[in-house]
C-alpha cells in the first residue's frame, strides 16, 4: 500500500470515528493542504488523532493535523497527557513522595516534581495547592472527575503559555525597531 493510499484510508477511518461525512471536495482539500508535509508524517499524525480522540470530538481541522505533523501537540492532547501523568504519579509515588528522603536523587521535592511532571504539570500541582492537596483530592474525588478537572486546568495553563509566547514574538520585532 502506498503512503497516499494509507493517508486516504486513515482519513476515512478518522471521519467514521468522529461521525463525520467526508465528500470528494473535503477529501481533496485535506489532500491538497496536507500532501506537501509528506504522507508518512501526516499518516502518523492521523494515527495519533485516532488513538487519542474521543468519539464525541469533532473531525479535526487541517491546522490541527498540521500542528501534530510539525510536533506542536494541540493543547487538548497535551493537557490530556499532563492530567494522566499526574494521576499515574499519584498512584505510583503516593502522598508520602514529598517526605524528606523520598524524592531522591533530587535535592528538593520541587526539582523531583518538575522532573516527573514537566513544567505544566508542576505549575498545575502548585496552582491546586501542592502535592499534598492534589493527593488528598484524589482520595476523596471520583478519579474520572479529577482527571477531567486536571485536564481542563492544564489546557488553560497551556493556552496561557502559548499566548505569552505569541505576545513575546509580537513584542520582539517592535523592540528591535526601537533599538535601530
Amino acid at each position: 500500500m502506498s503512503p497516499e493510499e494509507r493517508f486516504f484510508i486513515l482519513l476515512n477511518t478518522l471521519a467514521k470515528f468522529c461521525r463525520f461525512e467526508l465528500d470528494e471536495t473535503v477529501i481533496g482539500l485535506y489532500d491538497q493542504s496536507l500532501e506537501p508535509l509528506g504522507y508518512p508524517k501526516v499518516c502518523n499524525a492521523i494515527e495519533i488523532l485516532i488513538t487519542k480522540r474521543s468519539s464525541r470530538d469533532p473531525f479535526p481541522s487541517v491546522n490541527e493535523i498540521v500542528g501534530l505533523v510539525q510536533s506542536k501537540m494541540p493543547t487538548k492532547f497535551s493537557s490530556f497527557e499532563v492530567a494522566n501523568k499526574i494521576i499515574t504519579t499519584i498512584s505510583k509515588k503516593g502522598h508520602t513522595w514529598n517526605w524528606e528522603g523520598n524524592f531522591r536523587p533530587y535535592e528538593t521535592f520541587d526539582k523531583a516534581l518538575l522532573a516527573e511532571l514537566g513544567e505544566i504539570g508542576f505549575q498545575l500541582v502548585k496552582s491546586l495547592g501542592g502535592w499534598d492537596r492534589v493527593c488528598e483530592e484524589s482520595n476523596t474525588a471520583n478519579i474520572g472527575v479529577m482527571r477531567a478537572q486536571l485536564r481542563q486546568t492544564a489546557e488553560a495553563l497551556l493556552r496561557r503559555q502559548e499566548q505569552e509566547q505569541v505576545n513575546q514574538q509580537i513584542e520582539a520585532p517592535a523592540q528591535n525597531k526601537l533599538l535601530s
